[in-house]
């Protein structure tokens, strides 16, 4: 690719009495140079192109490389930039930090304890399952996570999308279990004549389909880790930047109501079959007003009263209390543990038949491999999950780093997150990332670093190896009742559609597809739906972009669309001055880069701004001139022919056509990013056509990698230095002066019709 060097140290362009100020009523600057072609003002001022090839650019990235990390100040950075905490714990404040990451740290795990429980029940695993993964991925990001204030564990898109993956994974699981089971059996040598045998086989059983879906999410897990860690290792971080907010927003209240849908059925207490596939929003609902009747009373009231007592406290009791102690009352934590005493003392699951979590592990898992098993079909599940799961995280540490002033990296966040993930796959984890709800209490309640996440985590620690098993009585109705009300602030994203509304009606489009084809679809595919339709968003707002005739500000060099300005100008009567366009010249501005996907569009705005088709015009040439050719043929005596009147209009006609009013185009090239192999030649077509024509086609302010395109390999054979401009009002004074020269060399005088002092 080619570069752009300056060759010269040149300073100010402007110096000594070309530069004027005169103080008036309004600051005025006059400015007196020469009138600059871009190779001209390169010569004068420095900006030599100089071809790189690609050998040379990763020779010379190589040697920076090499001059930057390879020595002992190199390696010490290098160090600090992956192992993140290193720079943060040598800056750290213990005497005002201390204290406040660890009450948010308690604070933080005192949430972590009922969300991870409940988020493990939303991914259809055992509680026990939501504590490792709030407890493993928290502390291997702390060595590598960039962010400060964003609290790692179970959420509930993650949670919903591994419940989906697992249900998928349930299809191979009976044949699994079976041969399991005996193979258990069969090394435990069970007496099949015990009068115990049914039991501690459905126990059994069910230990080993648990510890089997555990291992699947955990393989779910390490590969969703790997996706990420070869994303950060590759740098393609950036790509998260394709998935627009609106496209989040609407992919996250649509899985919400996956999320909402998926605890209605533990809320009344329904034995209801899972739904799969396309429309099983649907689906699930239909089979819930169909079982109804079999609603189960008692788990009903207790998820009432649950969500009303969660939902009063959120809404009205935690905003009183933290403007009073800055401390939220946990009150999630609270109805877990009376929800656990009521239902072991009222023998809740005995006698009223009200599903609890059943039997939970104590201590923390060895370490084991995950289940890597007939993986290749999920692999659209693997990458969603890896890209949601960093694109929430990213969102809410770019919001907190900008708040605290502080920077983030956004591969290393990818790092962090790969790592993290494939770490805590080997401790029976699934898919972790970063809360919002937890992580706004955290750095609310004054948390100012990760130690805060230890600190969490010790909490969770005291949990497994102690309480755990003490919650095995907890009512599942009450988890449900917990992530309905924890659903609250999804849902008032729906707000953001008018907002939407007004100010792009892109983006609330993509909000909306987004939405509903992860709602009433599925969401795997309402987030490929999603991609895809703000893909062809961007290509259809590429494609077409907006194109503007533009007009000098009178007395000035500025130029402006002419439409924008005469319409103000003619409802501002104050205003002194006007947007006028030039005698012969039309100044031509495209909004968009030029490339092969809109040449087409390029060019027909071109014809019908300027209301000059090349194309149209040469035909029309050729048609008058066969019309007189015939004329002349059948009629050698004009003067006194009846079609006398006629030839003159058709060579009247043909005149005008031949010597057009517009004797120069210019194309205001100051907007275009970019321009490929096709754009050149489109480029070079159109000066080719209206240089036909009689009219001069100049190019305006291209940007460096612009022009380095159009000379590159001699790919132009149409555009020479001679008529790219450093400015638009170069290419006017430019344009006045050669016609008046035309004029002067045709007449020996020329005709002061074209502006001169106003230009």
């Amino acid at each position: 690719m080619d570069e752009f060097k300056d060759s010269t140290d040149v300073g100010f362009l402007l110096e000594g009495s070309d530069l004027h100020i005169n103080k008036t009523s309004v600051n005025v600057i006059s400015i007196k140079r020469p009138i600059y072609t871009q190779h001209e003002f390169d010569l004068n001022h420095g900006g030599n192109y100089i071809k790189k090839s690609w050998k040379r650019k990763f020779m010379s990235k190589v040697r920076s490389t090499k001059k930057e990390y390879v020595n002992k100040q190199g390696m010490k950075r290098c160090i600090r930039e992956k192992l993140p905490f290193i720079s943060i714990m040598m800056k750290y404040k213990w005497r005002e930090w201390l204290l406040a990451d660890f009450i948010a740290g308690l604070i933080v795990g005192i949430m972590h304890i009922p969300q991870s429980m409940a988020y493990a029940h939303l991914a259809g695993l055992k509680p026990i399952y939501g504590l490792y993964g709030s407890f493993f991925p928290v502390i291997v990001y702390f060595f590598f996570g960039t962010s400060r204030h964003i609290s790692i564990g179970t959420i509930a898109i993650i949670s919903l999308l591994t419940g989906k993956f697992l249900e998928k994974s349930l299809l191979d699981f009976p044949i699994k279990i079976a041969n399991n089971s005996l193979t258990f059996l069969a090394n435990e040598n069970i007496s099949f004549l015990s009068s115990n045998d049914s039991l501690r086989l459905s126990q059994e059983t069910s230990k080993i389909t648990e510890l089997l879906k555990a291992n699947r999410v955990a393989g779910f897990a390490f590969l969703v880790g790997v996706v990420q860690l070869i994303m950060g290792i590759f740098n393609l971080g950036f790509l998260t930047k394709y998935l627009s907010d609106p496209l989040i927003s609407g992919f996250t209240v649509g899985a919400s109501m996956h999320v909402f849908t998926s605890q209605i059925k533990y809320c009344f207490g329904l034995n209801i079959p899972k739904q799969f596939g396309v429309f099983n929003i649907a689906k699930t609902y239909f089979y819930i007003a169909k079982n109804l009747p079999k609603t189960n009373i008692p788990t009903l009231v207790l998820t009432v009263v649950v969500i009303i007592v969660l939902f009063v406290t959120k809404e009205w009791i935690n905003p009183r209390v933290v403007k009073k102690i800055r401390v939220p009352i946990p009150m999630e934590l609270i109805v877990v543990i009376i929800g656990t005493v009521v239902s072991k003392y009222l023998l809740l699951n005995e006698n009223h038949k009200v599903r609890i979590v059943g039997e939970i592990s104590q201590g923390l898992p060895a370490p084991s491999l995950p289940d890597l098993n007939n993986f290749s079909m999920y692999v659209a599940d693997i990458f969603i999950t890896a890209i949601i799961a960093f694109s929430v995280g990213i969102s809410l540490a770019k919001l907190f780093s900008k708040k605290h002033g502080y920077e983030i990296d956004t591969n290393q966040e990818l790092i962090a997150y790969g790592i993290m993930n494939f770490v805590a796959s080997f401790f029976l984890c699934y898919p972790s990332a970063s809360s919002l709800s937890r992580s706004a209490v955290q750095e609310s309640v004054g948390g100012k670093t990760q130690l805060t996440s230890l600190v969490s985590s010790f909490l969770l620690l005291f949990v497994l190896l102690f309480i755990g098993p003490v919650f095995h009585t907890l009512p599942n109705c009450i988890l449900s009742a917990i992530i309905i009300v924890a659903l609250k602030g999804m849902f008032m994203q729906f707000a953001e559609l008018k907002e939407l509304w007004l100010f792009s009606i892109w983006d609330f489009s993509t909000w909306v597809v987004a939405f509903l084809g992860t709602a009433f679809i599925d969401v795997e595919y309402g987030l490929m739906i999603g991609i895809g339709f703000s893909i062809l968003m961007i290509m259809l707002r590429t494609q077409n972009p907006k194109s503007h005739i533009l007009g000098q500000i009178k007395g000035t060099d500025l130029y402006k669309n002419v439409e924008v300005y005469n319409e103000f100008m003619e409802s501002n009567c104050n205003c002194h001055f006007t947007c006028e366009e030039i005698d012969g010249i039309k100044i031509f501005r495209y909004e968009g880069s030029l490339y092969y996907a809109c040449s087409d569009n390029f060019k027909s705005s071109l014809y019908n701004k300027i209301s000059y088709n090349p194309r149209l015009i040469k035909l029309r040439i050729l048609k008058l001139e066969r019309k007189l050719k015939k004329l002349k043929q059948h009629n050698n005596n004009f003067e006194n022919s009846p079609f006398f009147e006629e030839k003159t209009q058709l060579e009247t006609e043909l005149e005008k056509l031949k010597h057009p009013i517009i004797h120069h185009l210019i194309i205001d090239c100051s907007t275009w990013g970019y321009i490929d192999y096709v754009g050149v030649k489109t480029l070079n077509q159109v000066i080719e056509e209206y240089k036909s024509i009689n009219i001069t086609v100049l190019l305006a302010n291209p940007k460096t990698d612009v022009r380095a395109t159009i000379f590159r390999n001699d790919a132009s054979s149409i555009i020479d230095d001679r008529i790219i401009f450093v400015s638009v009002h170069d290419a006017v004074i430019n344009s006045v002066y050669e016609r008046k020269m035309e004029n002067v060399n045709s007449n020996g005088t020329y005709h002061n019709s074209e502006p001169n002092d106003e230009c």
